[in-house]
């Protein structure tokens, strides 16, 4: 998890042109890792990936560029920090039965995980927080939430 997910979180794309938003599929290999493991607390995920994260791209801006920029890149440890720590509140690994249920709180994790990293960011960088960036974050939460659950699912019934 704590190699797999930094990896996937520099494939990205930014889905509005003028804003630092930006998407990975490093939280779609989270989620479906917390789903899949039942020996991985979440919390402790949360803490070790979140703090990879910021780590790998630590090192990436050292090596790319010579220098690196905290401020831009701690506030993604909250993300996984949020996600970790709710996911575990809110006992998803107790609801495998009830898969539309893992799907919107998969849903509901995402977006808030991803609006406390934006607020520490929009206090620590220039982000900017927007109405459209607030939509944005809810749809790709859907997508990418039913996403993992589909595919989490075939693989639960392909066993």
């Amino acid at each position: 998890m704590i190699i797999a997910v930094p990896i996937t979180g520099e494939l990205k794309f930014y889905p509005l042109s003028d804003a630092d938003l930006r998407f990975s599929m490093s939280t779609t290999v989270f989620f479906f890792i917390l789903l899949w493991s039942r020996k991985i607390h979440p919390v402790l995920a949360g803490f070790l990936t979140g703090s990879a994260v910021v780590c790998f791209r630590i090192i990436l801006d050292k090596v790319e560029v010579g220098s690196f920029d905290f401020p831009n890149h701690f506030p993604v440890f909250f993300y996984y920090m949020v996600f970790g720590m709710f996911f575990h509140i809110f006992k998803v690994k107790k609801l495998y039965h009830r898969p539309l249920l893992i799907g919107l709180l998969g849903m509901e994790l995402e977006i808030m995980g991803n609006i406390t990293e934006m607020t520490i960011r929009h206090f620590t960088t220039d982000m900017k927080m927007t109405t459209s960036s607030f939509l944005i974050i809810i749809g790709v939460a859907i997508i990418r939430s039913f996403f993992v659950l589909g595919f989490f699912n075939t693989i639960l019934v392909r066993e």
